[in-house]
């Protein structure tokens, strides 16, 4: 009686830290996630507001810092950024009346557009699937100033069309993208010179006319930070680094607020959860946790950390990055897999009912300045959820967390084996 007694206690034992684990991480992302934060972009300083409630996290568990500055846990640099933060309007004229549409989710502004002011811009419609439509327009003669060339459905990397386009005499007032399903925003660091936007192929049935309006702001120098600071270790020769970035796309205007709780405020917290774990269980090695911002923008931040070190990364034992962990409950998949065979045979063989599967090298995330440098680096994101990525869907309420303890007992338990 007293064994199966001891059996049922350590049973609500587990589960009272399961719970308070996803109570601990689920609020730490809607504070990333809140409404002051901006969606962690470059509209009224969000990205920064974030790095302050960071520097904040690492000050009171009494992280070492990397540097003595007067912010000491900081590492600052600046980019060139385009930004759309006053108010959009954009309406499309029927023949029997007009409908305004509403930004983030109806339309997105191309994050590198710049400022327009247009009403009743004729649309001219375009396949622009139908290379041979596509062909038409590399030596268009030019287009009327009122045009809105709309571009249905073109394929991703069209430069040379797009160049074209942007160096005709008479280039169109504005080139409209459409998508069938999912409207996909990103960051821009270089500013456009046409206005572009990206809108919903339905929308435009039967449409006549568009009136547009909105105001872009470009920042030559905006200053960032990463945030960094580490726990000793038994063994201070070496580092495990763990990473994750905190920036996301910010605000399109007064009301489309990208508030990436998956992407990557689940990432955040969950460093903020290891970050817990070993202050107060002491790491075999020195474990530095870095944050980093700009990832949105090409991985600008962690390319500046590795450009400019604030530890040397051959002492680099393993560096874990995490970006997207939301909902792990098909498991997770781990990038450089087939870069380091033998350390993912460990992490893959932890927990044989969870699925941890191989993925190859790849640019997308803030490991690779680091892989393409020679640091061993696993790249994990979670694999389930909802699918809601780069969109004003991306909110903390869709974090189901399922299975996120159980990859964090598996990082913790590959980090023993190293």
């Amino acid at each position: 009686m007293r064994v199966v007694f001891l059996l049922l206690l350590l049973l609500c034992q587990g589960a009272i830290a399961k719970a308070q684990f996803k109570h601990r991480i689920k609020k730490n992302i809607r504070t990333l996630c809140t409404p002051s934060m901006f969606g962690r972009g470059y509209v009224n300083d969000g990205v920064n507001k974030a790095a302050n409630f960071l520097h904040q996290k690492m000050e009171k568990a009494k992280l070492i810092p990397f540097t003595q500055n007067a912010n000491p846990y900081f590492q600052p640099y600046t980019f060139a950024v385009n930004t759309h933060p006053n108010e959009i309007n954009l309406n499309v004229v029927y023949y029997n009346g007009q409908q305004p549409l509403k930004p983030g989710y109806d339309f997105l502004i191309d994050a590198a557009s710049p400022s327009i002011n247009a009403k009743g811009l004729h649309i001219l419609g375009i396949d622009a699937s139908d290379s041979n439509q596509r062909k038409t327009l590399l030596n268009h003669p030019g287009f009327p100033a009122n045009t809105a060339l709309v571009l249905r459905f073109m394929p991703r990397g069209q430069q040379a069309l797009l160049k074209a386009l942007r160096n005709n005499p008479k280039p169109p007032a504005l080139l409209v993208f459409t998508v069938k399903n999912k409207l996909t925003h990103t960051i821009s660091t270089n500013l456009d010179s046409l206005p572009a936007i990206w809108i919903f192929d339905s929308l435009l049935n039967n449409a006549n006319a568009l009136n547009i309006q909105f105001k872009n702001t470009f920042h030559k120098t905006f200053t960032c930070n990463n945030v960094a600071g580490y726990i000793p270790g038994k063994n201070t020769d070496s580092f495990i680094v763990f990473s994750a970035h905190f920036d996301h796309l910010g605000m399109m205007g007064p009301d489309a607020r990208f508030a990436g709780a998956s992407d990557n405020a689940s990432g955040t917290a969950f460093l903020l959860e290891l970050m817990r774990y070993y202050k107060k269980h002491q790491p075999a090695y020195n474990t530095a946790f870095l944050f980093f911002s700009g990832e949105e923008a090409g991985l600008i931040g962690s390319k500046h950390f590795v450009e400019n070190p604030l530890l040397p990364l051959k002492r680099i034992k393993h560096l874990i990055n995490i970006d997207i962990m939301g909902n792990a409950e098909q498991g997770i998949t781990v990038v450089n897999a087939d870069a380091w065979p033998e350390r993912f045979k460990v992490l893959q063989q932890t927990d044989t009912l969870f699925p941890v599967k191989p993925r190859g090298a790849s640019n997308n995330s803030d490991h690779a300045p680091f892989s393409n440098k020679g640091v061993p680096a696993f790249f994990i994101y979670s694999n389930g959820g909802p699918g809601f990525y780069h969109d004003v869907f991306d909110r903390p309420e869709t974090c189901q967390l399922k299975g996120v303890k159980t990859t964090h007992r598996l990082i913790r338990s590959f980090i023993k084996q190293l």
